[in-house]
Parts: structure tokens; C-alpha cells; sequence
């Protein structure tokens, strides 16, 4: 039904936007963008252009191994979700 529909894909929704804060929690100013680019736009080459601007931010103090692994598994989920194009 319609009303099912649209519950589970506001579900997805919440779960996609909790992925993406919890993992860009290095990048907070990118995580809005991303949630758009995916969420109201479907741009995949958008999203990659988000995505690999969090990865050069990757410098500095910001420079870990759990942030990288972070990215990682966002870009991960992400292409698990909406599928490789």
C-alpha cells in the first residue's frame, strides 16, 4: 500500500541520515549536503563530489585512521544501498 510505502521509505530515510551523521562526524558542514544530494536530488555524481571532498579533509588532526574508515564505510554503504551506477 501507499501508506507502507511511504513508511519504509521514511525509514530509510532516518537510518540514511543517522549513516551519514554518524559517519561524517568530521565533516558536519558536508553532512546536510550529502543528505540532499541523495535524498532529494538522486545525484550520484554529486554525491561522489561530496564524498571525496570529505576525504581531503582528511589532513591535520583530522588525519585518523577511524575517520578514513568512517569514509570508507559510509561510500560502502551508500553504493550497497543505491547500487554501483
Amino acid at each position: 500500500s501507499v501508506v507502507a510505502l511511504n513508511m519504509s521509505t521514511f525509514w530509510m530515510s532516518s537510518i540514511l541520515n543517522k549513516k551519514i551523521k554518524d559517519r561524517l562526524c568530521f565533516a558536519p558542514e558536508l553532512q546536510g549536503k550529502l543528505i540532499y544530494a541523495l535524498e532529494f536530488k538522486y545525484d550520484r555524481d554529486l554525491v561522489n563530489i561530496i564524498l571525496d571532498t570529505a576525504e581531503s579533509k582528511l589532513i591535520d588532526e583530522l588525519d585518523t585512521p577511524q575517520n578514513y574508515e568512517h569514509l570508507a564505510r559510509l561510500r560502502s554503504y551508500i553504493n550497497r544501498t543505491l547500487g554501483q551506477h
